[in-house]
């Protein structure tokens, strides 16, 4: 399902940028190899296209995961190693958050979350936060660990979209 314009049932908006992207993810994987998915390329990448895909859908399924109790700790991942090594698996796995992001209300976006992530402090540290807030958060962390999927496909000889990885205020400014 491309989201080029939104359905009618009412859906978070800020979710549909992030299917948007994690729809990009979809058409990347269905272009590349099952080598090219797995692979690691010491030394200048110790982590494959894999290793950076499963990081990015843990974000996701730990905000999903934390929202009926209103507590999200993104250090507490699933590091799934079938996401990071098999391409198949992931795509089912990306096809199963892009369900449960349209599952978010419209009218979720200001629920008060409470959120940890690691950032090496001695104590773990909660802020606050909103879902909208969060979902923001996962659209730039997905583009900048995009980023880091086209600079490894590059360098394994795939070519990939040159917006693939690439914030949406860089394509404006570039455009200009």
């Amino acid at each position: 399902m491309t989201l080029s314009t939104q359905p009618e049932h009412s859906t978070h908006p800020q979710a549909y940028d992030n299917i948007a992207y994690l729809e990009q993810g979809l058409a990347l994987l269905d272009q590349i190899e099952d080598e090219h998915y797995a692979a690691t390329l010491p030394p200048v990448f110790v982590s494959g296209v894999g290793a950076h895909i499963r990081h990015i859908l843990d974000h996701f399924d730990c905000l999903l995961d934390g929202l009926p109790s209103g507590r999200v700790d993104y250090d507490r991942r699933r590091r799934d190693p079938r996401v990071e090594n098999e391409r198949l698996f992931a795509i089912e796995s990306i096809r199963t958050l892009i369900d449960r992001l349209l599952a978010l209300p419209a009218g979720a976006g200001e629920v008060a979350l409470t959120v940890r992530m690691d950032s090496g402090s001695d104590a773990p540290v909660w802020a606050t936060s909103s879902l909208t807030r969060e979902l923001q958060f996962l659209t730039s962390h997905t583009i900048h660990h995009y980023a880091l999927v086209a600079a490894i496909l590059g360098h394994a000889g795939c070519t990939v979209s040159r917006r693939f990885g690439i914030s949406p205020s860089t394509l404006r400014h570039q455009r200009q």
